[in-house]
């Protein structure tokens, strides 16, 4: 019974070791994690591999560039269309963002405004007002003015005429107006009724009509929104022969002196 007694108190206290020396290197081991993750792992990576990238947005391509070579990128170019709203030949945008910890060696994605560039005012006439917008847009021009006509020359929906006109040396981020073609004029036009209408939307109702807004005057109207069509200068539903201007009345929250 005493033997039996000795070797349990002796297993128990073999147990007790056994569990210190698994908690004292569990310790270890999580302390170990903690300070290669967070002490030096980061050391590493800032004494060499990686750095933050510098805000270059405003910059010329240039300077920016040589900028990223100097720290040990690649550096790639995108350069966008023209636009009015940007420096040509500086950085917008990069990729990636400014601030960021990159690793050195990796391409910086640098974007440019594009410049102005020259070049002869395609023809667009008899093209579809859709594939004409299309071009539109790869050539790097803006739609500026839409109108539409009666044209026997030209079957309904293609561009009639277009200005500037072909052949003109222009240049990207020109504006442009394009006419397009209702077809053969109808025997008679209908003069629709816009009393109450803004100018926006009864301007488009006279278009569609295939008639044109001639004068426009204004009467003091406070409980009214400007630019409330008051009267017409030709009844609704008249029928005529011609396409005629149609003139307005307007709302006006100021009084007129």
């Amino acid at each position: 019974m005493a033997l039996k007694v000795v070797l349990q108190l002796g297993w128990l206290k073999m147990l007790k070791i056994f569990y210190k020396y698994i908690t004292a290197f569990s310790v270890i081991g999580i302390i170990g994690f903690f300070l290669f993750n967070y002490l030096f792992l980061p050391t590493y990576v800032m004494n060499g591999n990686d750095h933050y990238l510098p805000d270059l947005r405003g910059e010329y391509l240039q300077k920016a560039k040589q900028t990223i070579l100097d720290l040990g990128f690649k550096v790639e170019v995108t350069e966008l269309t023209f636009s009015e709203n940007n420096e040509p030949g500086t950085i917008i945008k990069m990729s990636p963002r400014a601030f960021t910890k990159v690793k050195i060696g990796r391409s910086i994605n640098l974007v440019v405004a594009g410049h102005r560039k020259e070049f002869m005012m395609p023809d667009y006439s008899n093209m579809s007002f859709r594939n004409a917008k299309i071009a539109l847009k790869k050539q790097d021009l803006v739609l500026d003015t839409i109108i539409y006509e009666y044209n026997d020359s030209f079957a309904k929906d293609k561009i009639s005429f277009q200005h500037p006109k072909s052949g003109r040396i222009i240049s990207s981020g020109s504006y442009v107006t394009l006419g397009i073609s209702r077809g053969s004029a109808p025997d008679y036009f209908y003069i629709p009724d816009v009393i109450g209408l803004s100018l926006t939307k009864g301007r488009k109702v006279i278009i569609e009509a295939g008639l044109s807004i001639g004068k426009l005057g204004y009467e003091y109207q406070p409980k009214l929104l400007n630019n409330t069509i008051l009267d017409q200068s030709m009844a609704p539903n008249m029928k005529v022969s011609i396409p005629i201007k149609i003139d307005l009345i307007l709302s006006n929250d100021k009084e007129l002196k």
